[in-house]
């Protein structure tokens, strides 16, 4: 069952944050019409105060909406606190993300007489800290969410790859997202450039959000290896990378993994399990370390590397 705390995380923020937005707005020295949207050649549409507020809190409600459904039937099944925690982060980064964006548009044209003279510069200004103000409540309100843990099934260890004395193995496979999440990030980037190429945001401001989803982007791309040393596991990017050597394994075996019930999302992430590198469902190894919490790495042939590892962890 969904906890009480969590679903007024998740609906009551981005509500009270439309709200007030709207009741700033409203109380602004604003001409009666404003501008809503800049073109290459500056503003070509403008619109009134209720045209700006009615879309805003029409998505805001709907936003948080669908996130308190998906909260409420996610945890159904939902092995980890970053569950609950996740879905509170995106409601408030949404919600409180458009709601901050409106008053950020509203706010450069206070006292204006021409709105014509209202640069996208101001107006791409205001909205980003909207959004960055957005952000660092979204992480406050997560963090605020009960820890509600779930103790995880057994597996039991994998059982060791048979080696001779004097044999050597070693294993490796790349791990790359679903389709449908390249799919999103590409769409992403695509409605990132042709936005801000439209609203005619200089050069700098347009690449600094398609690198910063590329960086991200490789972040979900890894390279596994076990071999004597243990196991290691790096990004295409070459950084982090994270190691865990054969000497601190207490046990190896092959799990399957639900990014987004056990862990919240994908990427670098903690969950019930432990922590690790979570870039699509299935097939994982899981490591159990001395003193230390589980690593968890998703990968294909599971099995395989996690034998692997035990046969180098015995041999250490």
């Amino acid at each position: 069952m969904t906890d009480i705390r969590t679903i007024l995380l998740t609906a009551v923020p981005p509500v009270v944050g439309a709200v007030a937005s709207a009741a700033v707005i409203l109380t602004l020295d604003l001409p009666e019409r404003i501008a809503v949207h800049w073109g290459t050649n500056g503003v070509d549409r403008l619109s009134t105060v209720g045209e700006l507020i009615a879309p805003m809190a029409v998505f805001v409600a709907i936003s948080t909406a669908a996130m308190v459904v998906v909260l409420a039937f996610g945890t159904r099944s939902a092995s980890s606190t970053n569950f609950g925690r996740t879905v509170v982060g995106v409601s408030n980064l949404i919600g409180l993300g458009i709601a901050f964006a409106s008053l950020g548009i509203a706010l450069p044209q206070v006292g204006v007489s021409d709105v014509s003279s209202v640069s996208v510069a101001s107006s791409l200004t205001g909205t980003g800290i909207g959004f960055a103000a957005a952000l660092a409540l979204a992480i406050l309100f997560a963090a605020l969410a009960p820890r509600t843990e779930i103790a995880p099934a057994s597996t039991p260890a994998s059982p060791a790859l048979q080696l001779g004395a004097t044999e050597r193995a070693s294993w490796s496979r790349s791990v790359s997202p679903a389709r449908v999440v390249l799919a999103i990030l590409a769409s992403v980037i695509v409605v990132v450039i042709v936005s801000l190429t439209i609203a005619g945001a200089p050069f700098p401001v347009t690449v600094g959000p398609v690198v910063l989803v590329l960086a991200v982007t490789g972040l979900l791309f890894w390279r596994v290896t076990v071999d004597a040393r243990g196991l290691v596991v790096r990004p295409a990017l070459g950084l982090p990378r994270f190691r865990v050597d054969a000497a601190e394994v207490v046990a190896a075996r092959a799990i399957d993994v639900n990014p987004f019930r056990q862990f919240g999302g994908w990427g670098i992430r903690v969950g019930a399990l432990g922590w690790g590198v979570v870039v699509r469902g299935g097939s994982a190894i899981e490591v159990e370390r001395a003193g230390k919490s589980p690593f968890i790495v998703t990968v294909d042939d599971a099995e395989t590397a996690a034998a692997l590892l035990t046969a180098v962890a015995r041999r250490a």
